[in-house]
């Protein structure tokens, strides 16, 4: 009996497959008198909940100090038609239906510009050495420069401010303030020298960090060149001499031998060194020689007229060129002419 039994329920009408289509594909399901669009899709391994799209991630950034949360945009639904009409997860099915389901589409993280978090101070205008200038705002993203279109991410930080300072307005302009520099060959080297530019604000001296507002009239003259003193370190080397008698006169014989050729001629070392020159430049400091004497003198030899011979006297003794001489020492040239 049991086998018969089993037979009358197979053969019932109560029991039976229903064949159905989704998203294209054959699906055979069991019916038990009520299947909806939620056995179909549970048969399918499709989970309902990725027919509605998630939204998407926030993202915090901070802007001058201030936290700031950015949602990100809600999800959008996805959708169920049976046989090309709409319906809903509780919908019956019919043997033979046709479902069509489009998942849904997760919402978006934001991507927003600094302009969209912040807001921009407005620019204002300078006169930089007689031109009108205009002054933006500085913007940075994590310490790096930025601008109004720069995109931002979490976490991102943001400061926007104008410059308030000459220095940060020079650097915005490309001049950022520092030291010009001085190219020049000495000796044979290259060698620089730096020199700082003044800095006028109004007509009144000023220096990198004061404050500028709109309407400043700033300058900025080119630094001159400097001295030859300047460059080769000579400008607070103080001068020692010792004095001597020449020819019956006082005279002052510097200790130490300075020699400067600028360009090829001799120069004082007062000149100024124009950017570029060639510098030949020595400075001993040897015991002094008559040959000093006569040059700290100014003796010219070649105003004696009708001389012969020329007598080097040091201390009343016959002396060179090369002679040693020390403080106190006493020279005296005499010129020896044909008429003697």
């Amino acid at each position: 009996m049991y086998p018969a039994r089993h037979l009358k329920l197979a053969g019932s009408s109560a029991l039976h497959f229903a064949n159905i289509f989704l998203n294209g594909q054959p699906l055979r399901l069991f019916n038990f008198g009520k299947l909806t669009v939620t056995d179909a899709l549970l048969a399918a391994g499709i989970d309902a909940r990725s027919l509605h799209g998630r939204p998407g991630l926030g993202i915090t950034v901070r802007v001058n100090g201030e936290t700031k949360f950015l949602p990100g945009s809600h999800g959008q639904p996805g959708s169920v038609t049976i046989n090309g009409q709409p319906a809903g997860f509780d919908h019956p099915l019919q043997d033979g239906d046709v479902i069509t389901v489009t998942k849904g589409r997760d919402g978006v993280t934001p991507r927003p510009r600094v302009t969209d978090v912040a807001t921009l101070p407005q620019p204002f205008t300078v006169i930089v050495d007689g031109e009108p200038i205009t002054v933006a705002p500085l913007v940075t993203v994590n310490g790096n420069p930025a601008d109004a279109a720069t995109l931002l991410a979490d976490r991102s930080e943001v400061t926007c401010r104008l410059p308030d300072t000459l220095g940060e307005v020079l650097t915005q302009l490309g001049r950022a303030a520092g030291p010009v520099q001085f190219t020049y060959t000495v000796n044979g080297c290259e060698r620089t020298y730096r020199q700082w530019p003044r800095y006028l604000i109004n007509g009144q001296e000023a220096s990198p960090d004061w404050p500028v507002k709109p309407g400043d009239v700033i300058t900025v003259p080119p630094p001159a060149p400097p001295t030859l003193a300047q460059l080769l370190g000579l400008a607070g080397l103080n001068e020692e001499f010792i004095t001597v008698t020449f020819n019956g006169a006082p005279c002052q014989v510097p200790l130490r031998r300075l020699t400067l050729i600028l360009n090829g001629r001799p120069a004082d070392p007062e000149e100024t060194a124009p950017a570029g020159s060639v510098i030949e430049f020595s400075l001993s400091e040897q015991p002094p020689t008559v040959s000093d004497v006569l040059l700290a003198a100014a003796f010219n030899p070649r105003a004696l007229h009708n001389v012969i011979r020329i007598d080097l006297l040091l201390n009343g003794q016959a002396a060179e060129y090369t002679t040693p001489v020390k403080k106190g020492d006493r020279i005296d040239v005499i010129a020896i002419t044909d008429r003697q």
